[in-house]
């Protein structure tokens, strides 16, 4: 049985003009991952990114990058394991200690 951690959010494909906008720029430039969060293949590896926004009711989109469109049935059957993995990747990216390449 799937638990209900919070409100269970919506993976959706972003279409092409979605990928084209303002937050998806953003998003991308600001995601703190160059790895599948799933696989943790690179992710140009497969033909991809393929690229996701992560719809949880109230809040905002995330984006989801992975590194082929099959990484996202993983993702959905326990999204919080994941995204837990997210927050962890972006709080170590906002360590001023680490410089930007």
């Amino acid at each position: 049985s799937k638990q209900d951690r919070g409100a269970k959010g919506q993976l959706v494909k972003l279409t092409k003009s979605e990928q084209d906008s303002e937050w998806a720029k953003q998003a991308r430039a600001s995601y703190p991952l160059d790895v599948c969060v799933v696989s943790e293949e690179k992710l140009d590896s497969m033909g991809g990114p393929a690229d996701y926004a992560y719809r949880v009711k109230g809040q905002p989109d995330r984006l989801v990058r992975f590194c082929c469109a099959g990484c996202d049935g993983d993702f959905a059957d326990n999204p919080a394991e994941f995204l837990a993995k997210l927050d962890a990747a972006g709080k170590q990216k906002s360590q001023p200690a680490q410089a930007a390449k």
